[in-house]
């Protein structure tokens, strides 16, 4: 409309110039009224230098126009708009007066006295004067407005209009922040507020704090153009180094994970800090997951509300390491220790030594019953079920767990695999160590894993009989054939396939019942003279043998005296013997190549070493 009433005014500033010689000069007086100084002029600052916009229901009001660039307020403009309007009129009144005397010199009468003429002049230029000067002295600084609102209940009418304005409109979201900014809450909590009635998605809160900042400074033009704001030094600006250092002195590492939400320089920070990580191995106990890494341990506890998560600062073998704990109301230890652990396996850059899982021994009596002061966040997990879910207010509930067992530790394995498999890339690890898994599992987790980097192998399948698919599967990928250091625990049985399939592998038997043993060393002789020679035959077939080595954890089986006489008997004669420790030489039937057996019974816990020797 405004520039409509523009496009009207220089029309008729062109008429008046061009088309109305006949009128002499009269022109020039509608030309000061309506074109050069009063309208137009009038015209041009309503529309683009104040473009004022009413706060409905209140009697006020804010500009949009091009003076808000020059730092101009609602006040200045309506100060100019007063000055205009006033000299439009005088302006039209004058117009008036000149045509007047026009006619009246014409009839000779009414004429009105020049010396009157002169003095209405005077008195025009003197209103307009003493009228700005006057508005300009009226105004009140930012504070005492404040003091003004203040005395109203100003709040109550504005949440009563609330719904009048558009929220989906910038402006309109503006307004909305001021009349949260106007009931002197926290800004987060007016954040909250204003989410609730406009709507979550309507406004961002870094827009939001900046409104509500600017306003709470007395800066109160809502069409402030956000892009002349000088840009701001944040958190980002800081050099990477420096945050390097700062997130290095950050000890705890769930505190240090938190962090992560912070930007996305402490996210990539903290990514690379945690890939740095050497060793990743997982204890599996009754009371709690334990982690060890490098120089920590972390200890993921359940507590009567929640979990907590200790570490050890020192090390796994210095209990006067520094501690440092946090606790987490409502939160599962073992969820929340298992999340850790895909976390920083999902990790690209994680290049790890060590990588594996601790199978803890249980006694008999922890496994009839373990008592655990805990809640029902502690429940329903990786075998830890709740047989009641009770609270007894300040004092301390005990829940009845069930125990750590088989079943449990392949469900970890399973979660571990399930994480693996789901990685868009192989793990860096050179080591894995698993006790408690099967041939299977270790299948699949070999495949999640760099081949050639990957130079030692261990693990423990406990359970009975053998699955010849899997092994196969086992021994055939890239990851078994380039590792250089390869230690089974597995079945008797199991022995002859592996040797066949592996140049260089160790034994090791951790069960092994006692009246067995002493059946085998004191009765049945010949039983053991014929495994022995069965695994020797074995042995001689394979071209490509190099060493093994059969030995065994559990020392306490062999109590009572152990002795090898048994082994020298089933071996039959020697070539060459040495002492300390017991080496005895074979020659290998058909063949110049010998066998070298090395007896040792360290901590009584005996081992056998078999090389070729060329």
């Amino acid at each position: 409309m405004g520039a409509f009433s523009l496009i009207s005014d220089i029309f008729a500033f062109y008429l008046i110039l061009f088309k109305s010689s006949k009128i002499d000069t009269f022109r020039y007086f509608l030309l000061n009224f309506q074109a050069s100084i009063v309208c137009c002029l009038f015209d041009y600052h309503f529309t683009f230098v104040m473009q004022p916009v009413p706060l409905y229901p209140l009697v006020a009001g804010y500009i949009l126009g091009v003076s808000v660039y020059f730092g101009a307020a609602m006040y200045h403009c309506m100060l100019i708009c007063i000055a205009l309007m006033i000299y439009q009129v005088e302006s039209m009144v004058f117009c008036f007066v000149k045509k007047h005397q026009t006619i009246a010199n014409t009839l000779k009468k009414y004429v009105i006295p020049e010396n009157l003429v002169r003095l209405l002049f005077v008195f025009f230029v003197t209103a307009i004067v003493c009228v700005v000067v006057f508005f300009s002295r009226i105004t009140v600084d930012q504070e005492k407005r404040f003091d003004y609102i203040a005395k109203f209940d100003v709040v109550k009418i504005l949440n009563h209009n609330m719904e009048l304005l558009d929220a989906n409109e910038e402006t309109g979201r503006r307004i909305c922040i001021l009349f949260e900014f106007l009931q002197g809450k926290p800004v987060y909590e007016s954040y909250l507020n204003l989410c609730n009635k406009i709507g979550k998605d309507a406004i961002q809160f870094k827009d939001f704090d900046f409104w509500y900042h600017r306003f709470a400074n007395g800066k109160l033009d809502l069409g402030y153009d956000i892009s002349l704001e000088p840009e701001k030094k944040g958190i980002n600006d800081i050099p990477r180094e420096t945050l390097d250092k700062i997130l290095n002195e950050i000890e705890h590492p769930i505190e240090k994970m938190k962090l992560r939400k912070v930007c996305r320089n402490f996210k990539n920070i903290i990514n690379v800090q945690n890939a740095r990580e050497k060793k990743l191995i997982i204890d599996y106990y009754l009371e709690y997951v334990q982690i060890q890494m490098e120089g920590k341990i972390i200890y993921y506890c359940p507590t009567k509300k929640g979990c907590s998560v200790d570490v050890n600062l020192g090390g796994r073998y210095n209990l006067g390491g520094r501690y440092s704990d946090m606790f987490f109301k409502g939160r599962n230890f073992v969820k929340m220790a298992f999340g850790h652990i895909e976390y920083l396996l999902k990790l690209p850059n994680l290049k790890l030594d060590e990588f594996g899982m601790d199978d803890e021994d249980i006694d008999e009596e922890a496994e009839q019953q373990v008592c655990l002061k805990g809640s029902g966040s502690n429940s329903n997990f990786l075998g830890y079920v709740d047989d009641e879910d009770s609270d007894d207010g300040d004092e301390e509930s005990a829940k009845v767990i069930k125990p750590h067992n088989r079943i449990d530790s392949m469900r970890i394995i399973a979660f571990l695999v399930a994480v693996l498999e789901s990685l868009s890339h192989q793990i860096h690890t050179k080591s894995i160590s698993f006790d408690s898994i099967i041939v299977e599992d270790v299948a699949r987790i070999l495949k999640c894993c760099i081949p050639g980097v990957l130079e030692s192998i261990k693990f423990e399948d406990p359970y009975d009989g053998r699955d010849e698919e899997q092994e196969k599967i086992l021994v055939e990928s890239d990851q078994w054939k380039l590792a250089v250091d390869r230690s089974v625990a597995v079945d008797f049985s199991c022995i002859s396939f592996f040797l066949r399939h592996s140049d260089t592998i160790k034994f090791t038997f951790h069960e092994l019942i006692p009246d067995e043993i002493v059946q085998i060393r004191e009765v049945t002789k010949f039983v053991v003279s014929q495994s022995t020679l069965l695994y020797l035959q074995t042995i001689y077939s394979i071209p490509n043998f190099k060493h093994c080595r059969i030995s065994t954890y559990s020392f306490s089986y062999w109590e009572g005296g152990f002795s090898f006489e048994d082994i020298y008997t089933a071996l039959g004669s020697y070539t060459q013997i040495t002492e300390s420790p017991e080496r005895r030489t074979y020659k290998i039937p058909d063949s110049e190549e010998t066998l070298e057996f090395v007896f040792e019974n360290p901590s009584r816990c005996p081992r056998i070493d078999i090389r070729k020797i060329q």
